[in-house]
Parts: structure tokens; sequence; C-alpha cells
């Protein structure tokens, strides 16, 4: 795949994340276009994150920061621990 090196393996648990934060935005009935635009616009977040950015957390291609987790746990009203935990 592009901007992955051949043969590289992704973490399993940042796919369990991934698939955690995929789960809670399709509940919330929110697309990644929105979900940015909600993080940018929501003043309790910290800062912005892009559309690329958050499809590559959910895809389990990156761990998502400190800050992104409390962004989304503010925006989805949900606990860090419920991001976080099996």
């Amino acid at each position: 795949k592009v901007g992955q090196q051949a043969g590289a393996m992704k973490n399993p648990e940042a796919v369990r994340i991934g698939r955690k934060l995929r789960t809670l935005r399709e509940v919330n009935r929110v697309s990644i276009r929105e979900l940015a635009k909600l993080f940018r616009e929501n003043p309790h977040t910290d800062g912005e994150v892009s559309r690329t950015s958050l499809s590559r957390y959910e895809k389990g291609e990156r761990f998502p920061p400190d800050r992104v987790v409390r962004g989304l746990a503010t925006i989805y009203r949900v606990s860090i621990d419920d991001i976080l935990s099996n």
C-alpha cells in the first residue's frame, strides 16, 4: 500500500482502537469530514485534526495522540476509557 512499507504489520492495539473509533463515528452518524469540522469548532478540543489523520487512526495505521483521544471523547460524550479499553 502507498504510505506503508512493504510487508509492514499494523499494531494490533492500533487496529483495535481504530475499529472502536470507526464504530463511534458510525453510531453518531458523522462522516470523517464532519468529524474534522466538529473537532476544529468544539471549544473543548485541543486544535485541529486532519481528515487524513482521522482516517489513519480508524484504519489502525497510527495511534491517535492523547489530545485527539480526549477530543474524540468530548465530541462523542464517552470516557477516554471507553475509547481505549477492550
